[in-house]
């Protein structure tokens, strides 16, 4: 099996998308911080109240590459 960029891309898309909007609890097409939070605590298997703002804030700006204070899917 190739490996192809646009079906990686394709992959990501099918598996990830769906787990990014079951966060978007506003349906505003982005994740805010509060969110990203849920997120994470229910993927790592931890308590939301265990990760700190400090860490939230680490992982939203690494993530927040335009600085929008919105995470989007693309």
């Amino acid at each position: 099996m190739s490996s192809n960029p646009s079906n990686l891309k394709d992959l990501i898309y099918e598996r990830f998308k769906p787990i990014f909007f079951a966060y978007d609890k506003d349906n505003n097409s982005s994740l805010d911080p509060q969110e990203l939070r849920v997120l994470l605590a229910e993927n790592l298997g931890v308590n939301e109240k265990d990760i700190t703002q400090e860490q939230l804030d680490w992982h939203f700006h690494r993530i927040d590459k335009n600085k929008d204070g919105k995470i989007t899917f693309e």
